[in-house]
């Protein structure tokens, strides 16, 4: 799980750097929902690891920021991923 948000928080960072903003967000759209929506499923909440459920809560919010606009959802994924690191 982890290393599918890594992969695709890299491929997202590259294709940012090659693509208008617009076509990066119709091209990732699918494949960042995917990866959040997995994340989603995860009892994050229950998670003993501390570092694990941190670093899953980067990745989300990392995912949810490729969109172009503001979103909450990606402000709070990375607050709670800091005060749980």
């Amino acid at each position: 799980m982890l290393e599918e948000a890594s992969i695709a928080i890299k491929n997202g960072k590259e294709f940012e750097l090659t693509y208008f903003k617009e076509d990066k967000n119709k091209k990732f759209k699918e494949i960042v929902n995917k990866v959040i929506d997995k994340i989603n499923d995860l009892p994050l909440d229950y998670l003993s690891d501390k570092k694990l459920k941190a670093d899953l809560l980067y990745s989300k919010g990392k995912l949810i920021d490729f969109y172009s606009t503001y979103d909450k959802r990606a402000e709070d994924a990375l607050s709670r991923s800091v005060r749980n690191s």
